[in-house]
């Protein structure tokens, strides 16, 4: 689910995980348990930089 809205985006953010089906399965809370805050903006930074990031070219990768 949060991978075909970064690619349907272009790029992930934190509020993706508390829009619907997401939010229903909690995934904020979820994440932020497990990585905590800092680290879940860092999987999501990184995430953005290495799969959903745009080159030069305009295209992806």
């Amino acid at each position: 689910m949060l991978k075909n809205r970064g690619i349907a985006k272009g790029l992930l953010t934190i509020d993706d995980l508390f829009l619907p089906p997401l939010s229903v399965l909690n995934a904020a809370g979820l994440g932020i348990e497990l990585f905590g805050e800092q680290g879940l903006r860092d999987i999501f930074d990184e995430l953005n930089r290495s799969v959903f990031a745009v080159d030069a070219t305009g295209t992806e990768g």
